[in-house]
């Protein structure tokens, strides 16, 4: 129970006013390295890999539910590639739109991602983002929109 708190902390820090980092390799770093790891490819059981998954997310539940996640968190539990997670990711409602459009064009374009996307796809931008905003939703109701991957 202890280690299971310690790890939700540390991947849950307090919302800073106003986040300092520019670009989307910036913004992982401060906020997502710590539970998806540098390279993308999680750490033990806090968080889901997102190289390779990143794009079967995006290709499976849309460019809105990709952006809603960043936005409004994910609470487990999922399953990605054969490993079970249960822990919290935070919202990141606190980013600005063009911070998440950064954010999830790192991600995309990072630890061979790139080489999945269709040939056609577009990057995130801030506009994108600040139209998927609403409707707010809680970690949960985003884990339920997850589509079976």
């Amino acid at each position: 129970m202890i280690a299971v708190i310690v790890a939700t902390s540390a991947c849950a820090p307090p919302p800073p006013d106003e986040l300092k980092a520019q670009g989307g390799e910036q913004v992982y770093a401060q906020l997502c390295a710590k539970c998806h790891a540098p390279d993308g490819k999680s750490r033990a059981v806090l968080a889901p890999p997102l190289a390779v998954h990143a794009v079967k997310l995006l290709e499976a539940g849309g460019r809105r539910h990709f952006i809603r996640v960043v936005l409004n968190g994910m609470s487990g539990p999922i399953e990605v590639a054969g490993r079970r997670y249960n822990d919290m990711m935070s919202p990141l409602r606190y980013l600005k739109d063009d911070q998440v459009a950064d954010v999830l064009n790192f991600v995309l374009k990072s630890w061979g991602n790139d080489l999945l996307l269709p040939k056609d796809f577009q990057p995130f931008t801030a506009e994108e983002v600040r139209k998927a905003r609403e409707p707010v939703a809680s970690p949960r109701e985003i884990a339920k929109e997850r589509p079976a991957l």
